[in-house]
């Protein structure tokens, strides 16, 4: 599946840019990693593999929003993030992160903090519009 596929079948759509979506979406993504690591020093694995993916799907939605788009099905997200890394705009191992069977919990919180360090930057640096 390919993004104008997404388009046709409405698992994404167009939509303004708007800087209080893209701010709650991270403000999530942040309370979500937050949790994750708390989960995961009180050895409680699942609720840390929960929230650490929450955390990086919230941290992906802010990046569809910044870029005019809303997703209606979870598989539109691992679409646009598979363009991106065509485009040259994002790592490929960003991608592997968040399609990979999840490896074990410490190394999960790494890929996580990572990836949402790198948005947070990207976002953060551009004033008008993310990776136009």
């Amino acid at each position: 599946m390919n993004l104008k596929e997404c388009l046709e079948k409405g698992f994404i759509i167009h939509e303004k840019v708007d800087r209080k979506l893209i701010e709650k979406e991270l403000n999530e993504s942040d309370y979500d990693l937050l949790k994750a690591k708390e989960s995961l020093s009180e050895k409680d694995y699942k609720w840390c593999i929960i929230k650490s993916y929450y955390a990086m799907f919230h941290a992906a939605k802010a990046v569809l929003f910044d870029l005019g788009y809303r997703e209606k099905k979870h598989i539109a997200i691992i679409v646009m993030i598979e363009e991106l890394c065509k485009e040259g705009k994002l790592e490929s191992k960003y991608l592997n992160y968040f399609k990979a069977d999840l490896p074990q919990e410490k190394m999960l919180i790494i890929i996580i903090s990572t990836l949402l360090r790198l948005l947070t930057i990207t976002l953060s640096q551009q004033k008008n519009s993310f990776l136009r």
